[in-house]
């Protein structure tokens, strides 16, 4: 091999390393994402549960 060909074969091989993190990194923040909002929601429906089901008692 040349030494211009090795140096393709380097660019290629890091590119793939960071499209390869990237991709990785994209599809561990997305679930991240989703629990995030999994627990915010969550949270808000109780809370409102809770402060609805309690104006409901005091109103009987």
């Amino acid at each position: 091999m040349t030494s211009d060909d090795e140096l393709k074969k380097l660019k290629v091989e890091s590119l793939i390393k960071r499209i390869d993190h990237t991709l990785s990194f994209t599809f561990t923040i997305t679930k991240l994402m989703y629990l995030v909002n999994g627990a915010g929601l969550a949270f808000i429906y109780f809370a409102f549960n809770r402060v609805c089901g309690m104006r409901r008692e005091s109103e009987w």
